[in-house]
């Protein structure tokens, strides 16, 4: 285990349960499993790391009907049809479980879908609400608005990050290593981790983008590398199966998407990442390990990405894969847990 690895303090917490007083509650409307999911509970775990708060996760599932109505639609009815927002998640879509009322301070969601929900529960339940990504709705219907700084917008209630939030943190990187180094003990050093993702509306992953990536692994392995490769539900299931059969088994470890995605304790117990440009929240994460990331270009870009990567490549998280991993240092990024500090302090301490 390497000596950066170290043991975690726990964080305390608050019981809402209990009444204390000095108990916030922290109602997290998500869409279920995802990118967004993961940019909402990363910011309301920070917030309960450091403000002793209490999370409540609400899944909404948007019917396919309503999902073809604009935010501003939802918005509307959210603050003028009796009822509403209760009915409209009744109606247009459905929460697995009732929210809250007593004791709430914060509402959160990420994305335009979610976003019209949590500015009316705000409103209703007299607490703070929180847009994370562009809610396509005016930004002073919300208290905070974070959005990546490659979007280019801003505001006066506009907090920016670099990249996106994220629930892979420095300090869960480190738990997780710790609790599943066992797993992977067997594996040869030293380990590559290598996270794939796959086509989107910016990315269009040719065939030759595929061959050059199974060739680029193969000749990692050949140079002594232990590959431990994580795809995303994006990933086609067939470049895994010939990545696979195209390296030696015992050099190359492959989650197969069953259960919780290992890929925090693999970042920290790999040597370097080299990671497809594909997905903002897959680097952003890769580089909260402090990790040198090498970023595999695959065809189609826009131009906001192209905004990202500058970034990133000016704080020296990030650089470009040209065939070999390369060793160099940075500040590991948590924009996460920078974030939940200026919020809390905003919306929590009075």
């Amino acid at each position: 285990m390497k000596q950066r690895i170290s043991r975690l303090r726990r964080s305390r917490r608050c019981s809402h349960l209990s009444g204390q007083s000095n108990c916030s509650l922290v109602v997290c409307l998500t869409l279920g499993n995802g990118g967004t999911r993961a940019q909402a509970l990363g910011l309301a775990e920070a917030l309960e790391s450091r403000f002793g708060s209490t999370i409540q996760e609400r899944r909404i599932v948007i019917k396919s009907w309503s999902k073809r109505l604009p935010a501003r639609t939802w918005h509307w009815a959210s603050r003028n049809l009796f009822g509403w927002p209760e009915i409209g998640i009744m109606n247009g879509a459905s929460a697995m479980a009732p929210i809250a009322s007593r004791g709430t301070r914060i509402i959160i969601g990420a994305g335009r879908h979610v976003a019209p929900l949590v500015s009316a529960l705000a409103s209703r339940l007299q607490g703070k609400s929180i847009a994370v990504l562009n809610p396509e709705l005016p930004f002073d219907n919300f208290d905070i608005v974070v959005l990546p700084e490659h979007d280019g917008l801003s505001g006066s209630n506009v907090l920016t990050a670099l990249g996106s939030l994220g629930r892979v943190t420095p300090k869960r990187i480190e738990r997780e290593a710790l609790l599943q180094a066992a797993r992977f003990a067997h594996l040869t050093q030293p380990k590559l981790a290598v996270l794939i993702g796959g086509r989107s509306r910016e990315f269009t992953w040719t065939d030759l983008d595929e061959a050059r990536l199974l060739a680029a692994c193969a000749k990692l392995v050949a140079g002594g590398w232990t590959l431990l490769v994580t795809p995303s539900p994006r990933t086609d299931p067939i470049l895994m199966d010939r990545l696979r059969a195209s390296v030696d088994p015992k050099r190359c470890w492959v989650w197969d998407l069953l259960g919780p995605n290992p890929y925090p304790a693999i970042l920290g117990l790999a040597e370097a990442v080299l990671v497809t440009e594909d997905s903002v929240n897959m680097v952003s994460e890769a580089s909260s390990s402090g990790l040198p990331v090498h970023v595999f270009r695959v065809s189609g870009r826009h131009p906001k990405m192209a905004k990202f990567y500058c970034a990133m490549q000016a704080r020296s998280a990030v650089r470009e894969f040209d065939g070999m991993i390369e060793h160099w240092y940075y500040a590991p990024l948590s924009e996460t847990d920078r974030l939940a500090e200026i919020i809390g302090l905003r919306l929590l301490t009075h």
